[in-house]
Formats: C-alpha cells, structure tokens, sequence
C-alpha cells in the first residue's frame, strides 16, 4: 500500500507542533518532505513561497493551531 501524499509533511507538522504552537502560533508554516521552511502571516505568501522555491510539486502550507478545525463541504450534487 502507498503511503498518502503529504504524509511526511503532516507528520513533521505533528512532531514540531508545540514547538511552532510557542514561536509562529496562528501563523502558517511551510513544510516540504521533513524540513520546516518557514512561518507566514498569511497562507497566500507561504504557497507563493512554496511555488518560487519547489515549483509546481506537493508541499505543505498549514495554520499553526492547538487543534485542526474541521473542514465543512457543502456539494450541489446531493438531492433532497
């Protein structure tokens, strides 16, 4: 079985998130494989930077939080 796409990314997250919870709380980080790049204020300049230093590759752009907030979808394709 493969592994998920990102999941080096997300498990580097979660090994450093206390870490980055003390120094770049709510800011967003940028992570490629299991190396931190950096810390954003604002999570357009962190995937820009991801864009200008790997290209058009998978990398991880994700908000400095205690906990993950749950993402809500809403799709026009379900029929009442």
């Amino acid at each position: 079985m493969t592994e998920p796409q990102l999941a080096q990314e997300l498990a580097t997250f979660e090994a450093h998130r206390d870490e980055l919870l003390g120094s770049a709380a709510n800011k967003y980080v940028l992570i490629k494989n299991d190396e931190i790049v950096g810390t954003y204020e604002a999570e357009s300049d962190a995937i820009a930077q991801g864009y200008r230093q790997f290209g058009n590759v998978p990398f991880l752009v994700k908000q400095v939080l205690p906990t993950d907030r749950p993402l809500n979808f809403v799709s026009g394709l379900i029929s009442l």
